[in-house]
C-alpha cells in the first residue's frame, strides 16, 4: 500500500511539473509582434505618407519583440536604421524631386515572412506651367503629417 501511494505522489508531482513548464511565459514571448506608428502614436500600416516636392523626413516608432528590418527598393527613400531588435525609432528621408512619384516602404520581422507592415510614400511635384504661389513663411520641409 505504501508503495502505491509513493507512485501516486510521484505521478502527481510529475504532472504538476509538466503543467508548470508548459504554462510558462517563455512560450508567449516566442510569438513575434510588430507594431508601427507615427512618432505621435497614430498607426501607419496600410496608410500613405505624403511629401512635397522638396522632400523631407518622417519619424516612425517600431515596437517588436524580435529582430526587424525596414526598407524600400527605390534610391530616393532612405532610412536611418535598416535593422533593429526590439523597439526603435526610424527616420525616413525623401529626396527632392521635380516629378511626382510613389513607392512602398516595408517593415518586417526577420523571423516571420508573414509578419510585415507596409505603407505608401507619395511625393508630389509642382506643375511647370503653374504660377508661383506666395510663401506662407513656413519653409519647413517636413512630411505632411496627415495620414
Amino acid at each position: 500500500m505504501k508503495f502505491s501511494l509513493k507512485i501516486i505522489y510521484l505521478l502527481a508531482a510529475l504532472f504538476l511539473g509538466i503543467a508548470v513548464v508548459a504554462c510558462s511565459d517563455d512560450a508567449a514571448e516566442a510569438i513575434p509582434t510588430l507594431e508601427i506608428a507615427h512618432a505621435n502614436g497614430e498607426q501607419l500600416s496600410g496608410t500613405t505618407i505624403n511629401f512635397e516636392q522638396e522632400g523631407g523626413t518622417f519619424e516612425i516608432a517600431i515596437k517588436s519583440n524580435m529582430a526587424w528590418s525596414i526598407g524600400s527598393t527605390v534610391p530616393w527613400i532612405t532610412v536611418s536604421e535598416e535593422n533593429g531588435i526590439g523597439n526603435g525609432m526610424v527616420t525616413i528621408e525623401v529626396e527632392p524631386t521635380d516629378q511626382p512619384r510613389s513607392a512602398v516602404v516595408v517593415i518586417q520581422v526577420l523571423s516571420s515572412n508573414a509578419l510585415r507592415h507596409t505603407f505608401n510614400v507619395v511625393q508630389t511635384a509642382s506643375q511647370t506651367d503653374a504660377p508661383d504661389k506666395p510663401s506662407d513663411g513656413d519653409d519647413s520641409s517636413d512630411a505632411d503629417d496627415s495620414i
